[in-house]
């Protein structure tokens, strides 16, 4: 979870460099694969959120069926990069056991 507007965290970077400055766990989980259709995943923490004048949004970084790595912004922006994201996010010192969660399907009423 980061922030879209308000005073918080723009990217999962800046969330997780504000992490480890304070020591505090922002916001983050990981998931197992993702199938198509509409699934959801719950994460710990996320009452986070209540900034004056924020609004929330979630980044997701990924691997697709190819094999390529990538993050989709919570702004809609999707930047390829060049490690696989658990690799990629360690720089910030993002390292394991991780909270791995198995999508659910999102009941269709």
């Amino acid at each position: 979870m980061v922030f879209v507007q308000g005073a918080g965290p723009r990217s999962l970077e800046d969330m997780l460099k504000l992490q480890e400055q304070y020591g505090r766990r922002g916001p983050v989980t990981t998931a197992s694969i993702l199938p198509g259709g509409l699934y959801r995943v719950w994460i710990a923490g996320t009452g986070w959120h209540r900034i004056l004048s924020g609004r929330p949004g979630a980044e997701i970084a990924f691997t697709d069926a190819s094999g390529a790595h990538w993050i989709r912004r919570a702004t809609g922006r999707l930047e390829e990069l060049r490690a696989p994201p658990l690799a990629y996010l360690e720089k910030w010192q993002f390292y394991g056991p991780h909270d791995l969660q198995r999508p659910e399907r999102v009941p269709v009423a």
